[in-house]
């Protein structure tokens, strides 16, 4: 069996750092977007770690919201938000869809002070889910790759599902 998801956030010199344990998946995907875009929208100066060495597995629609977080705040001068994954780990996680390539990285995570808080991963509507899965994917498959044909196969299917069930209203 897999091990439980869990995002924690702590403080760090340069300001806060996320860790991914066990799987991200579509299931955290949302929350842990939220949450960081909540975070940098309202902090000028910190920066965003996240440290993925903690992380077995990440699913397309968590790879896609790392694509959309990156545009967002990595590609200024000053990147705020930066993945930490050690070799195996982007090897494992980041290469099969070519983020170790697109992503700011560093190897490791910074030293942090002071206990990890958990973040909370309530549920979201359904519609808001599939509008974020759509997103993620139309990222993905934006980078190219040998997977960029499937990557939007899948946006387009939940849009057009998305679509079909406003015509139903």
């Amino acid at each position: 069996m897999a091990d439980p998801s869990t995002l924690t956030v702590a403080r760090s010199d340069a300001g806060y750092v996320v860790f991914l344990e066990g799987r991200a998946t579509m299931n955290e995907g949302p929350a842990f977007h939220t949450f960081v875009t909540q975070l940098l929208d309202h902090a000028e100066e910190p920066a965003l770690v996240v440290c993925a060495d903690g992380c077995e597995y990440m699913d397309s629609t968590f790879l896609g919201g790392l694509i959309s977080l990156h545009k967002k705040y990595s590609l200024s001068e000053r990147p705020r938000f930066i993945v930490a994954a050690s070799r195996e780990s982007r090897a494992r996680l980041l290469v099969s869809a070519r983020l170790d390539l697109i992503l700011k990285l560093t190897d490791r995570a910074p030293e942090c002070s002071g206990n990890r808080s958990p973040i909370p991963t309530p549920p979201v509507n359904s519609r808001d889910f599939t509008q974020h899965a759509i997103e993620c994917h139309r990222l993905l498959a934006e980078i190219g790759g040998p997977q960029a044909a499937v990557f939007q196969l899948v946006a387009d299917q939940l849009s057009k599902e998305l679509a079909d069930e406003d015509l139903a209203e």
